[in-house]
């Protein structure tokens, strides 16, 4: 299957209408490395653009006390470009049919408007059927985790004063906190020992840490970059247990 995370963000390429008229583009952004061939990657963007114009269907309906099924929103003529890409792209990466696409890549998890569709066309679908939003939430304050070790690597290695250094330290603790679980418990505990020492040389007159307090807060950021890949991994099980029931 699809090795990896996908990350719906802002990248992809823009969809043509009828007359080669532009229509709404989607974009897709890949934030961390996907293994797999171009095709399927292709294949990725393809999904992400077609549930989004589906969901914006959904949403436009229920404004209007309507509840489509899923045969229904696939016939709109809105949906008809990214329909068009989708079976296209499928077609591509040697599949005969979106279904078994969908699941011989696990990508019916991801996006299970798709999944339901090319399963039980009949389906009403309902905003109740699992999605990946919280778990992209948490991809989220990962990247931001990733950025403020990063600047704080870039502080103790190239500036000459370290003034910035223990409340960037406390924005680390906070954001681990905020994903919470076993796995950044040992970081957490880290920061705890030293922060105390840490904050009152950054809040003296000379706030300059020494070799040793620049070590640890390295040490703080390399635990980060380990213990994320793992974190992510187990979240990704536990969702894909909570889909299947």
């Amino acid at each position: 299957g699809v090795s990896g995370i996908v990350h719906m963000v802002a990248y992809g390429r823009a969809l043509r209408g009828v007359h080669n008229r532009p229509t709404q583009t989607v974009f897709v952004r890949l934030e961390m490395p996907v293994k797999v061939t171009l095709s399927k990657l292709e294949l990725v963007c393809a999904c992400a653009q077609l549930q989004t114009v589906v969901e914006r269907e959904v949403m436009r309906l229920a404004r209007l006390n309507q509840e489509p099924t899923n045969s229904y929103l696939f016939s709109l003529p809105e949906v008809q470009v990214p329909l068009e890409n989708f079976r296209s792209t499928v077609t591509s990466a040697h599949y005969d049919s979106p279904r078994e696409a969908l699941e011989d890549t696990h990508l019916e998890y991801m996006f299970p408007v798709l999944g339901t569709t090319f399963c039980d066309p009949d389906t009403v679908y309902r905003d109740e059927t699992p999605t990946w939003d919280d778990h992209l939430k948490i991809l989220a304050t990962i990247h931001y985790l990733h950025c403020l070790c990063d600047v704080l690597l870039y502080e103790i290695e190239h500036q000459p004063r370290h003034k910035l250094v223990a409340h960037q330290v406390a924005l680390v603790y906070q954001f681990l906190k905020k994903l919470g679980g076993r796995d950044v418990r040992d970081v957490k505990h880290c920061i705890e020992q030293r922060f105390d020492e840490i904050k009152k040389i950054t809040e003296s007159d000379n706030p300059v840490l020494t070799a040793d307090q620049k070590a640890w807060v390295a040490k703080i950021r390399e635990e980060v970059h380990i213990l994320t890949p793992k974190y992510i991994a187990r979240k990704i099980g536990d969702r894909l247990r909570k889909i299947a029931g």
